[in-house]
């Protein structure tokens, strides 16, 4: 697996962060505020998620939990999420 935190992730590991957790592509989507579509192109690769998101998936998930010590970082992710 590529650098979980600042790194976009490649498909294949999109796919298997997200079976490893038994989420469906919507319920995966549902933690970035996205839907169904948005997550089928992260994993088909016809879209690339940011590492800020992945980042935070990967945190609100369990699957890593990762320090946002920078505000800058912390700017950002209030930005993707609202």
């Amino acid at each position: 697996m590529t650098d979980m935190t600042t790194t976009p992730p490649k498909p294949a590991e999109v796919i298997k962060a997200r079976k490893s957790l038994g989420l469906t592509q919507a319920e995966a989507a549902e933690f970035l505020h996205a839907d169904r579509v948005t997550w089928a192109r992260y994993e088909g690769g016809t879209r690339s998620i940011s590492a800020i998101e992945w980042r935070y998936w990967l945190h609100v998930t369990g699957i890593a939990r990762i320090p946002f010590r920078s505000s800058k970082v912390a700017r950002a992710v209030q930005a993707i999420v609202g």
